[in-house]
């Protein structure tokens, strides 16, 4: 094993301790579940969302998406119309509040984890950087080892 090896597990490691301890700090501070942000983010980058690809698209069964589209309503964040094109689907838009929300969470997400990995690595944007470019460069050879032994 190579010293770069160990040194991108080990960063690899700190990055999801940050991202666990970023959901957490989410949880306490929006009183929202990851999911129930998953969703809020997915609904404000794609727009309106039908009931069935939120559940495939996160891998949810259908009763526990209602499950957390009906928390999400309860918080007032997000309304269910029928689907204007398909009568049988409901689409999901977030409410004023909803907008409102998700921005904090998307600006809170940013603030959060961008001073977490500076400080916890001790890093310039420049090593961010080139983090992303190892980990960019690391998958496609990951995919390349990946589909070598599928073909054999």
């Amino acid at each position: 094993m190579t010293d770069r090896t160990l040194q991108f597990s080990l960063g690899f490691i700190t990055l999801c301790q940050i991202i666990k301890d970023t959901c957490n700090s989410l949880r306490k501070n929006f009183n929202l579940s990851e999911n129930e942000v998953r969703i809020l983010i997915t609904i404000y980058s794609d727009k309106p969302q039908a009931v069935n690809q939120i559940s495939k698209k996160f891998l949810i069964s259908p009763a526990h998406t209602s499950k957390i589209l009906n928390s999400l309503e309860q918080k007032e964040l997000i309304t269910r119309q029928l689907n204007g094109n398909d009568k049988r689907f409901e689409i999901v838009l977030l409410t004023e509040k909803g907008i409102r929300i998700t921005c904090l969470i998307i600006e809170f997400i940013q603030q959060i984890i961008c001073n977490k990995v500076i400080n916890i690595f001790n890093a310039s944007p420049v090593d961010l950087f080139t983090f992303s470019e190892t980990i960019q460069k690391e998958i496609i050879h990951s995919k390349q080892i990946t589909t070598n032994i599928s073909n054999n």
